[in-house]
C-alpha cells in the first residue's frame, strides 16, 4: 500500500518551491516608438486584391491558378521603384502526396539607408496560396505590395525584404524554404500576413507561437503597432492555453517557421489561428485593408529603431509579467517531486514485503506490448500510403484527410491489432506473478523514470502527463468514491484539453478531432517520440488502476479515514 501521508507532505514542499518560483515573474520589455511612419492607401490596395482575385481566384500549389497568382505578384513587383532595389524569384519543390509540387517565391528588396546601413533584415512576408475550395483571399498579396510600394519611398535602417510565399497551405513550405537559403542571424523580425481582411472590424488577431516556442517580446510590440493604428489587438492567451500550445503546438501560421528557426516572428490576421474556410472570400473594405496596412507600417517601424527582437523562447506571459523558461521548467520538475518521493518509498515498502519488484515490471512492460504494436501497424500503414502522409514534417490541414471507408477499415486494423496481440501476451503478464501491490510500484517507478525522460526531451510535456499521473497515484490512497470520481475527471482533463484546443485550431468537430489526432500521431506528423510515450504514460496509469480495483475488492474505498487508518494497520 503507498504512503498517502508522504505523498502529502511531498505536495506541501513543492507548492512552496513553486510559489518561490512565480516570485521570479518579470516585466515586459520597454518600447522603442518608430523615429517616422508612412502613409498606408486603403483603396489601391483594394484595388489590387479585387484585381488578384479576378486573376486567379484558386490558387492551390501546383496549379495553374496558382502559376497565374506568382505571375501577378512579380508583375505588380516590377512596377515598383527599382532603383537600388531588387525583384526576384525562388523556385522549390514539395512533396504532396507523394508527388513533387512546384512553389513559387516572389520577393522585393528595399536596401537600407547608405548612412545608416544596417547588416540587419526586416522579413515581411504575405502566404499567395490558399487551400482547395477557398476562392478569394487576395488581401495579403495586395497590402504586402502596397507595404512595398511605401517602404521604396521610405528610409530604414535595416533592409527591409517583401516575401510573397507559395505552398504556405503545405507545412508552410515556401517560408521554410527561403529560411534555408539565407542567414537566419541576419533577420530583425519577421512580419507575416495571413488572412488580414477578414470582415470590417478593427480588431486585429496576432499570432505569436511556434514548436515550443513563443516569440512574446515581438508579439508586445505588434499589440502597441496595432494600438498605433486605431486597431484593437487580440488579447494575448491564457496560461493553461500557453501551457497546452506548448505541449501539443497546433500553430499553422507562417510565423511558426521562423520561430522554430529561433527568428522572432508574429502574424497579423482577422481570425484565429486556424485553416481557412472553405468559400467565396470578396477583398474587404478599403477601411479594414488602411488599419492593417498601418499597423504593419508601424510594426516595421518599431521594429527598424532595434538591432533585433528578442530571440522567441519558452517563456510564458501571466498577469502582464514574463515567465523565463529556465523558471518554467524548474517549476514543472517539482510538480514532478511527489512522484519521485513515492516511487522511491513504493519500492522500499515493497522490498521490506519482500515482494520482487522484478515481476511487477515485467507484467507492466508486457502490458506496453499491445498498443506499441498498433502504433507500429498504423505508422507503416502510413508509409505505405494507406493513411494521408505528413506534409515537409507537418501535419496535412484537415481538408485533406476527410474521414473515408477506407479510414475505417484502418481503425478496425488498429483495434484488431490491440486485441489480438492482448490475447498473445496475456499468458506472459499471467506469468510474470505481479500482485496488484507490486504491479503498482513498478507502474510508479516506470512513470517516474518516464516523467524525467519527458522533461529532459520536451518540459511541457509534463503539462499533459502530470495531471492523470497525480491523479492516478492519489487514486491509490483516497477512501471515498466520489474522490475516485474527481480525480477520474483530473486525469481526463489534460486530454479534453488538448482535444478541445486542437478543435478549435482545425475547426472541427469532436469526433473529427479524435480521427485528426489519432491519425496524425501514428503518421509520424507529430514525431515519434511523442506518441511512444503517451502509450507508456497511458499504460502506466491504468497499471495503477490495478491497485485501485485490489482496494475496492477488498472494502477500503467507501470507508472512513480513521477506519481505513485501522484497517491498514
Amino acid at each position: 500500500m503507498l504512503n498517502g501521508r508522504l505523498y502529502f507532505q511531498a505536495w506541501f514542499v513543492a507548492t512552496i518551491a513553486l510559489l518561490v518560483a512565480f516570485l521570479t515573474l518579470q516585466p515586459q520589455d520597454e518600447l522603442v516608438p518608430p523615429e517616422s511612419v508612412g502613409v498606408f492607401a486603403g483603396d489601391s490596395a483594394r484595388a489590387q486584391a479585387q484585381d488578384l482575385a479576378d486573376t486567379a481566384p484558386l490558387r492551390v500549389p501546383g496549379t495553374d491558378t496558382a502559376r497565374a497568382g506568382a505571375r501577378w505578384m512579380h508583375e505588380r513587383m516590377t512596377e515598383l521603384p527599382t532603383n537600388g532595389r531588387r525583384v526576384a524569384t525562388q523556385q522549390a519543390y514539395v512533396r504532396v502526396d507523394g508527388v513533387p509540387t512546384p512553389i513559387t517565391n516572389v520577393l522585393y528588396t528595399v536596401p537600407a539607408a547608405a548612412p545608416t546601413k544596417s547588416a540587419r533584415n526586416i522579413l515581411v512576408v504575405a502566404p499567395r496560396d490558399a487551400p482547395r475550395q477557398v476562392a478569394g483571399n487576395a488581401d495579403d498579396s495586395a497590402v504586402l505590395v502596397e507595404l512595398a510600394r511605401v517602404a521604396a519611398q521610405a528610409q530604414y535602417h535595416h533592409t527591409i525584404v517583401f516575401l510573397s510565399v507559395d505552398g504556405d497551405t503545405v507545412g508552410n513550405a515556401g517560408l521554410r524554404w527561403y529560411l534555408r537559403t539565407v542567414d537566419t542571424t541576419r533577420i530583425a523580425g519577421v512580419v507575416v500576413l495571413d488572412g488580414v481582411g477578414g470582415d470590417d472590424s478593427t480588431e486585429v488577431h496576432l499570432w505569436s507561437g511556434g514548436a515550443h516556442r513563443q516569440a512574446l517580446a515581438l508579439r508586445q510590440v505588434a499589440e502597441q503597432a496595432v494600438r498605433d493604428a486605431g486597431g484593437v489587438p487580440s488579447a494575448p492567451p491564457s496560461l493553461p492555453a500557453q501551457l497546452i500550445a506548448m505541449a501539443v503546438p497546433e500553430t499553422r501560421g507562417a510565423q511558426r517557421a521562423a520561430i522554430d528557426q529561433r527568428v522572432p516572428a508574429v502574424t497579423l490576421s482577422s481570425r484565429v489561428e486556424a485553416p481557412l474556410a472553405a468559400g467565396m472570400r470578396a477583398p474587404a473594405s478599403s477601411e479594414r485593408l488602411r488599419l492593417v496596412g498601418m499597423a504593419a507600417l508601424n510594426l516595421i517601424g518599431r521594429l527598424d529603431v532595434r538591432e533585433r527582437a528578442r530571440t522567441p523562447d519558452a517563456s510564458f506571459l501571466y498577469a502582464g509579467r514574463i515567465l523565463r523558461p529556465a523558471v518554467a521548467r524548474m517549476a514543472l520538475l517539482l510538480l514532478a517531486l511527489p512522484l519521485f518521493v513515492m516511487a522511491l518509498d513504493a519500492v522500499a515498502r515493497i522490498r521490506r514485503a519482500r515482494v520482487r519488484v522484478s515481476t511487477g515490471l515485467r507484467a507492466v512492460g508486457w502490458k506496453c506490448v499491445p498498443p506499441l504494436a498498433a502504433l507500429v501497424v498504423g505508422h507503416l500503414l502510413a508509409l505505405a500510403g494507406v493513411l494521408v502522409a505528413p506534409v515537409v514534417g507537418r501535419p496535412p490541414l484537415p481538408a485533406d484527410m476527410p474521414f473515408t471507408l477506407r479510414d475505417g477499415l484502418v481503425l478496425l486494423l488498429i483495434v484488431l491489432t490491440v486485441a489480438a496481440v492482448s490475447i498473445a501476451v496475456r499468458g506472459r503478464i499471467h506469468a510474470a506473478g505481479a500482485n496488484p501491490p507490486a504491479e503498482a510500484a513498478a507502474a510508479l517507478l516506470w512513470l517516474s523514470v518516464i516523467v524525467l525522460f519527458a522533461w529532459w526531451w520536451s518540459p511541457f510535456s509534463l503539462v499533459l502527463i502530470l495531471p492523470a499521473a497525480h491523479a492516478a497515484l492519489a487514486a491509490t490512497v483516497v477512501p471515498r468514491r466520489w474522490q475516485l470520481v474527481a480525480l477520474a475527471a483530473v486525469a481526463l482533463a489534460a486530454p479534453v484539453a488538448v482535444v478541445s484546443a486542437v478543435s478549435r485550431a482545425i475547426d472541427r468537430d469532436v469526433w473529427f478531432t479524435l480521427w485528426y489526432i489519432l491519425q496524425t500521431s501514428i503518421s509520424g506528423a507529430r514525431g515519434l517520440l511523442g506518441p511512444v510515450l503517451a502509450v507508456l504514460v497511458g499504460v502506466c496509469v491504468v497499471s495503477l488502476g490495478t491497485l485501485v480495483l485490489f482496494r475496492a475488492r477488498k472494502g477500503l474505498v467507501g470507508r472512513g479515514w480513521r477506519r481505513e487508518l485501522r484497517r491498514t494497520k
